[in-house]
Order: structure tokens, then sequence, then C-alpha cells
């Protein structure tokens, strides 16, 4: 029984010759244009990088809103770092932190805030007293440990800029905080409690 393909546009019908091996290009793959290189766009870093001299420079963008802007739009704003503020292993303030790094130091040290256990690795903690001296709010007293670090470190860096904080307009004020993890204290807390107690009667 004949096979039978698909109708031409001249009507009847026609067979489907079967499909055999690609035929090799005459060219080596590396050698054709935009086969096995990078575009533009590779060569020039991931999007917001460009190159200076060699070196990678990462352009920010600050989504803006200003009072001359239509409402909604989003202008480009220039964005200039003028304090830093470190709370580490070392102490507090930004001269510490470079001393111990030029030094060649280490941060690490046996846990000192709960007991650990026998051959637990050492860890590069940060002491919360000197975080202490830098929040003067009583907010300070009652506010957990990752905000407490936090309100240090915008303390010491608007100290570095020379900024007033009750000076600077509140409106073109922002902050960005990145966490990994947040508070573990208090996380390790309720559950101690959801454990302990159970959950709570909705009754």
């Amino acid at each position: 029984m004949p096979r039978r393909g698909r109708r031409g546009r001249g009507g009847g019908d026609r067979a489907r010759a079967p499909r055999g091996p690609a035929a090799p290009h005459p060219q080596p793959a590396a050698s054709r244009s935009g086969v096995g290189r990078p575009g533009p766009r590779a060569r020039g870093g991931p999007p917001g990088v460009a190159r200076c001299r060699g070196e990678l420079v990462l352009w920010l963008r600050r989504t803006q809103r200003e009072p001359r802007a239509r409402a909604g739009s989003v202008v480009s704003v220039d964005v200039a770092v003028t304090g830093l503020g470190v709370l580490s292993a070392f102490g507090a303030g930004v001269d510490r932190f470079w001393r111990a790094l030029v030094a060649g130091e280490s941060g690490l040290g046996p846990l000192r805030r709960f007991a650990a256990p026998p051959g637990a690795a050492p860890v590069a903690e940060v002491p919360a007293v000197e975080a202490r001296d830098h929040v003067r709010s009583p907010l300070g007293r009652r506010i957990d440990r990752v905000s407490l670090l936090t309100l240090a470190a915008c303390r010491l860096a608007l100290q570095d800029a020379s900024l007033d904080a009750a000076s600077l307009p509140r409106a073109r004020t922002g902050l960005a905080v990145g966490s990994e993890f947040g508070n573990l204290d208090e996380t390790a807390t309720f559950l101690d409690r959801l454990f302990a107690r159970g959950a709570a009667n909705p009754l």
C-alpha cells in the first residue's frame, strides 16, 4: 500500500522523504561570527555595571519620587555614600575595623553569650555592650539584638558623615537593611514557649 504524504499546493499527493543526518557546516563553529563568542552585554558585565580602567564600576539606581516629577514616574538620582558604620568582632567604628584588617588580626574567639557545647568552633562575636553605647534612646533596652546593632551602625554612619539626624529631611531619608536570618533570639524564644506551653486556645 503506497504511503501517503501531505498534499501540495497544486493538488495530488507527495511522498515525504525520510530525513537523514544534517549536513556539516562548511565553516568551523569557532570561526563563524556570533558562535561561541560573548556578545556586547556579556563583555560589559551585568546590567548596571561598567568597566573603567579595568575596574568594575557599579551604578546604583534608586526609585525616587520628586515633587517636580509626574506622579508614579521613576527618576534616576545620584546616591553618594558619605558615612560608614561598622560593628564587628573588633569593636565599634570604621577605624578600629580597618586597623584590625590591615594588621591581619582575627576576630574569632570563644562564644560568650551563652554556654556553648564542648569543642564548639570559635565565632566572631559582636559585643552588644558597645552597641548600646551608641543608642541613646530608651528603646535600646527593649529592642532585640539585631535591631540594636542596626541602630548603632546607623548612628556610627551619621557620625562618620558629620550629619545630625534631627536636621535630615524625613521625606528624603531612607534606610535599607539586609539580613539573612533576622533575630534568631526571638525565634528561639517563641519556639521554646510554643513547645513548653503549647498552642494558644482560640476560645
